[in-house]
């Protein structure tokens, strides 16, 4: 879909984009075929699309797969792309915020998802997205914990959210979000995007980022991801000290972390290290040992 043709359309809608939900609309129907290509949607693959937008990507992923739930939040995009798939019956529109929190999917589509993927021939779900870029990784975080049913995801997102996915430990950009995806998924950068092909041009590069899902025997259980998670994420606010230095600030932040100090020792992990050079599994690691310890006391 050209420039132009987004321009008619969203003049159609009588909708102006809006900086408040991130609204950047893709003009280049070559990155749009290939987003598509890139996903590789396999046909017992329900599929999940956060934005409709003008339908551009809607309509591609609905000649390749057999079920897609593309979920909009702006109502006059919702109408413009109702009547533009009426008569599609591989595509359910859903109007909504895909979250209902920051740190919660919105039930409204985790229903719809539920109730698809109980239909015949459907075993799992892929997400394929030109996300907002604010709400980028909280809508990850959220899908990737949602279930194990994820394969994966191929999103069209800010170029340094996608570097923050997939950083490994020692540089600048790795953080918590490296760490947490790293126990779900693999994640590569696919290709840089400039700023020129979206309507309106966003004042930074994108990137389309490929997230695989690990196999289930690899990924935390329940509870050690329920120690994980708050634990990388206090740990990272001193990245800068020494693990040993951070973990004390940590038990003071959170009750539950009170025995990371120990737990340090316990595992023999070099304390001396600073937070943001310790790798990911060396984080599963600690937080096994701080479930440990919580169960021996």
């Amino acid at each position: 879909m050209s420039r132009n043709e987004v321009k008619d359309l969203l003049g159609q809608a009588r909708v102006t984009p809006k900086k408040s939900l991130g609204q950047n609309f893709c003009c280049d129907p070559q990155l749009i075929v290939a987003l598509a290509r890139d996903a590789d949607p396999q046909p017992d693959e329900l599929v999940l699309e956060i934005g409709t937008g003008t339908g551009a990507l809607t309509r591609e992923l609905s000649k390749r797969v057999k079920r897609l739930i593309s979920v909009e939040i702006d109502s006059g995009l919702y109408k413009l792309v109702s009547e533009i798939f009426k008569d599609d019956d591989t595509v359910r529109l859903i109007h909504a915020d895909v979250l209902k929190t920051k740190n919660k999917l919105n039930p409204v589509v985790t229903d719809a998802i539920d109730e698809e993927m109980q239909k015949e021939g459907i075993n799992g779900l892929r997400v394929i997205a030109n996300l907002p870029y604010a709400i980028t990784t909280p809508v990850v975080i959220q899908l990737m914990e949602y279930g194990a049913k994820i394969r994966g995801m191929t999103i069209l997102i800010q170029k340094e959210a996608a570097e923050r996915f997939v950083s490994r430990s020692g540089t600048k950009s790795y953080g918590s979000v490296s760490v947490l995806l790293a126990q779900w998924m693999r994640g590569r950068i696919l290709r840089s995007v400039p700023s020129e092909v979206f309507f309106p041009r966003p004042k930074v590069q994108s990137a389309v980022l490929s997230l695989e899902a690990i196999e289930p025997e690899e990924r935390p259980s329940p509870e050690l991801y329920a120690t994980l998670r708050p634990m990388v994420r206090v740990l990272f606010n001193s990245r800068r000290k020494t693990l040993n230095k951070a973990s004390k600030i940590a038990a003071k932040c959170d009750p539950n972390l009170a025995k990371l100090h120990e737990a340090i020792s316990a595992c023999e992990l070099d304390g001396s290290v600073r937070v943001e050079d310790l790798e990911p599994d060396e984080f599963r690691v600690l937080a096994a040992e701080l479930i440990n310890l919580r169960d021996r006391s």
